[in-house]
């Protein structure tokens, strides 16, 4: 990492290249999902314990002398944001499996917005205005979006996308109401939970060996490599500029499964994805100019 910020020159060049790179790898989330050919529990139990299998390695190597002490010590706000997080991904996978993937990381970028929100409401932080016309847009957009799930039957999954958004979110405030958390042994127990909470549900052992195969690609490199540079970024880079960053997930994720099953956004996809998306670039964009002033 030092070698890196010493290649970039200084922190905001270190923190875009990892929230990009980060993003660009996580990108390949909602293919590999469509991919796995096991029904979605199944799939949910492997996620979880193969991406807990790879951040137990990671803190083994990195902490090894204290890797126990920090698992037992995530605290209660760890533990909270562990469960949030487990419920987003136990949501996501289902949401990519019952809608199309434009429609889920549409409304799932949405959850800064919604974050905001929240802050006010339980961490009665100060919320610009510009940021409540938002909320107004993106509701519009997210109705946009939801009209036509209403009629291609992909309505629960939408619904699925919108849980994720709102837990996501939730997870965003917990974090900023207790910034001491270390988030490597709680992204560790996120996927430890997940394998329980499913297990009654699963068969792990009825996946034939090409899913397999994308899922140790998922569970050991995607998920792990990418969750650890987006979570390093925010020491580098503000947040309003890795929320504009993040967007390119909503842009990416659906390219690649266009690139392999050619699904296409519905007309109301593409309608509200622009509400929503153009919503998101503007506010990041005004909040990045009111904060480095030129």
């Amino acid at each position: 990492m030092n070698q890196l910020h010493k290649l970039c020159k200084n922190d905001y060049s270190t923190g875009m290249y990892l929230a990009v790179l980060g993003v660009i790898i996580l990108s390949p989330d909602s293919l590999l999902i469509r991919l796995i050919s096991v029904d979605s529990w199944t799939l949910l139990f492997w996620r979880g314990f193969l991406s807990s299998l790879a951040f137990a390695v990671v803190l083994f190597l990195t902490r090894r002398l204290n890797a126990h002490q920090l698992v037992s010590g995530v605290g209660v706000h760890g533990i909270c944001v562990a469960i949030l997080m487990a419920g987003s991904s136990i949501l996501f996978v289902h949401s990519i499996r019952l809608t199309a993937v434009s429609n889920t990381l549409v409304i799932l970028s949405a959850a800064p917005v919604f974050a905001g929100v929240m802050s006010r409401v339980f961490l009665h932080e100060y919320i610009a205005p510009r940021t409540w016309y938002g909320v107004v847009i993106v509701a519009v957009g997210m109705v946009v979006i939801f009209s036509g799930g209403l009629t291609t039957g992909r309505f629960l999954g939408d619904v699925c996308a919108l849980g994720t958004a709102f837990t996501f979110a939730a997870t965003f405030v917990v974090l900023r109401r207790a910034k001491n958390i270390n988030i490597l042994p709680t992204i560790l127990l996120m996927g430890v939970l997940i394998s329980i909470s499913v297990t009654p549900l699963a068969n792990p052992f009825s996946i034939d060996l090409g899913s397999f195969a994308y899922l140790l690609l998922l569970g050991l490199v995607v998920l792990p490599i990418a969750y650890s540079l987006l979570f390093i970024a925010p020491r580098y880079l503000p947040a309003p500029d890795i929320a504009l960053v993040s967007l390119l997930e909503a842009l990416l994720g659906p390219l690649w499964v266009w690139l392999v099953f050619t699904e296409l956004p519905t007309t109301e996809t593409f309608l509200g994805g622009f509400l929503i998306l153009g919503t998101l670039v503007i506010l990041t964009l005004v909040g990045v100019s009111q904060k480095h002033p030129s």
